[in-house]
């Protein structure tokens, strides 16, 4: 098979090898999505230059403040906040996702040879873009990366719509108003 259009030579050589465990991943029960998206994120960052969302992946902050990097100090702080049981969650999460793509790169050579071995940190940092950049439509976690692109503000006549997909790979943006040709639009979500 040749390549895709947005494809590395890196990613056609492994394609039915990275399909397979999307697809094992997909079909894993809770947190699926989360599981998805951190594998494909991780496939994306260690392709590196080669891979077609290089640009956007590398604009991505290292790390995002989130409760998951709180001291033990400052999780003694939360007590009794509904935040300290959110982030218990989200460890559990990342923990299993951890587990879960640990077995399956054992079973897929060509996705291991390019993504190498996962670590925690590597899923705390798919969690934490997941959790600040994905919208949710119809049940289901989408990243808009486009939406990347947009400047943030609050009452913005620009909103993501809801449920405004118009199959899987696209969604439309629609604006409360005209904006001047090179004008700046911003987001409000």
């Amino acid at each position: 098979e040749g390549v895709e259009r947005g494809e590395s030579k890196k990613e056609s050589l492994a394609r039915s090898d990275i399909c397979d465990m999307a697809e094992e991943i997909a079909s894993g029960g809770d947190r699926n999505d989360y599981a998805v998206l951190s594998f494909w994120l991780l496939l994306q960052r260690a392709l590196g230059p080669e891979g077609f969302f290089y640009p956007w992946i590398r604009m991505l902050p290292a790390q995002v403040p989130t409760s998951l990097h709180y001291t033990p100090e400052e999780r003694h702080m939360l007590a009794g906040s509904p935040a300290l049981v959110l982030t218990a969650r989200k460890e559990q999460g990342i923990e299993r996702t951890l587990v879960l793509l640990r077995t399956l790169l054992d079973r897929h050579d060509q996705v291991a040879s390019i993504v190498g071995e996962f670590t925690t940190d590597d899923i705390i940092w798919a969690f934490d873009i997941i959790s600040s950049r994905t919208v949710v439509m119809d049940g289901k976690l989408f990243l808009p990366i486009l939406g990347d692109m947009f400047n943030h503000r609050t009452q913005s006549r620009s909103k993501i719509p809801s449920g405004n997909f118009t199959d899987q790979s696209h969604f439309t943006l629609r604006s409360s108003r005209a904006y001047k040709t090179n004008a700046e639009v911003y987001l409000d979500y």
